[in-house]
């Protein structure tokens, strides 16, 4: 389980396909799985002859492919070590090791070495015819790699003890460098040996060496372009693809997002419908208590306002003219003063012949009480002779008995009741 930096793919199925010499081709494939940084076998198998098949062992949806082309059509050439990343000086030395070929028909890819460059040849007409034969059963090819050029995406994760002797990948041979960072020879050589009975561990996974091609070139594809090509791709149909898978996956996922949003939106309206009609119910049941709540308010006022009608035509909200001048002069009373009695309203002439109807005097009011500090007395009634609603004190009187300190007071106010009444 190598760990690999971020990229834009997360499921990507390798492909290792050999042509044979019947012109038939079988193709051994791995799909790999990247979650963050870590990448995961998620299945393998061995022996594919014909597209439907691959199809049908990848699933409906498979995802995208990178695959890699190996045995009768795929010409390896050994050329003498050049510049590196200069492809005319590529050219020129392939040119000069296939005299008489056209370059221009074919797809080349360069594989740089330790002591020299290996480059890959095949007809453009025969990736041309597979490529669209894949495409006929759904299969989207991304990356296209020629030879086991992807296997160099290996090298960082093999352990050091792997980089010691040569690395089995199908029908390949590859040696890697003394540095270990490439390899200094790839050969194609055919295995007596059953190529799932040797293994390699990568990372946490055990790979036989049949696995170990398409699982690099899956690899490859998330890591990013392996070795030098000629213009940047060695099979240019190849990029033209990938982009059509984006855009099928692309598809694919908005179909799958249009009616899950449209099915989200009926959720959310049927919860909002709901949701309004609880709170109508709510309100409703509100409202009903409101009106009741209101019709007694109602009510209350009503009666309310025929017992103020009726306290104000008979005169019983007016304020009592006894009650108020007591409460008055209780009011004005210092602390040490006692009120013995007030005679409020007295008679005009206390001797009325029998007989005869009483006449009483409504500005008068006649005080008695005691104190036991006479200088008290006094202030109270300099206080009293002040108030608005008091015309004059007259008739003052105060007796004090010694022997037990209590002094007894009478006076008379002459009020004035319509100011008393107002105030």
């Amino acid at each position: 389980m190598p760990f690999i930096p971020a990229v834009s793919l997360r499921d990507v199925t390798g492909v290792a396909l050999t042509f044979q010499a019947d012109g038939t081709w079988v193709a051994d494939y791995c799909r790999v799985h990247r979650r963050k940084a870590l990448v995961t076998v998620t299945q393998q198998g061995e022996g594919l002859y014909t597209g439907a098949a691959m199809q049908q062992a990848l699933g409906p949806e498979p995802a995208a492919v990178a695959m890699a082309l190996a045995g009768r059509g795929v010409l390896l050439r050994t050329l003498p070590l050049v510049s590196e990343g200069q492809p005319a000086a590529y050219a020129e030395a392939l040119a000069a090791a296939l005299p008489g070929v056209n370059l221009a028909d074919f797809y080349i890819q360069y594989q740089p070495t330790s002591v020299g460059v290996q480059a890959a040849l095949i007809r453009k007409t025969v990736v041309d015819e597979l490529l669209t034969e894949l495409q006929a059963v759904g299969l989207w090819v991304v990356t296209l790699s020629l030879g086991a050029a992807s296997v160099a995406a290996l090298l960082p994760y093999l352990p050091a003890s792997m980089k010691q002797q040569p690395l089995r990948a199908g029908n390949f041979l590859l040696y890697p460098a003394t540095d270990g960072a490439q390899f200094s020879r790839i050969d194609y050589q055919p295995s007596t040996t059953p190529a799932d009975q040797v293994t390699y561990p990568v990372g946490n996974e055990q790979l036989s060496a049949a696995q170990l091609l398409p699982y690099s070139a899956a690899l490859s594809a998330l890591v990013g372009p392996v070795g030098g090509t000629e213009q940047g791709s060695a099979v240019p149909r190849a990029d033209e693809l990938a982009r059509e898978w984006g855009y099928r996956r692309w598809f694919q996922r908005l179909r799958l997002a249009v009616p899950v949003a449209i099915l989200v939106l009926l959720l959310g309206n049927f919860l909002a419908s709901q949701q309004l009609t609880t709170e109508r119910g709510h309100l409703t049941a509100r409202l009903g208590n409101n009106r009741q709540l209101l019709e007694h308010v109602q009510e209350l006022r009503q009666a309310t306002a025929l017992k103020h009608a009726f306290l104000t035509t008979s005169g019983w909200a007016q304020p009592s003219w006894n009650a108020l001048c007591a409460d008055r002069l209780a009011a004005s009373l210092p602390a040490g003063l006692d009120l013995l009695s007030l005679e409020i309203n007295p008679p005009q002439d206390p001797a009325v012949a029998a007989g005869k109807p009483a006449a009483f005097r409504h500005d008068v009011v006649i005080v008695r009480g005691q104190c036991h500090d006479a200088q008290r007395f006094n202030a109270w009634l300099q206080v009293i002779s002040k108030l608005p609603w008091v015309q004059a004190v007259r008739d003052q009187n105060f007796t004090y008995d010694y022997a037990g300190g209590v002094g007894v007071f009478t006076f008379t106010l002459v009020v004035k009741p319509t100011i008393l009444l107002r105030s």
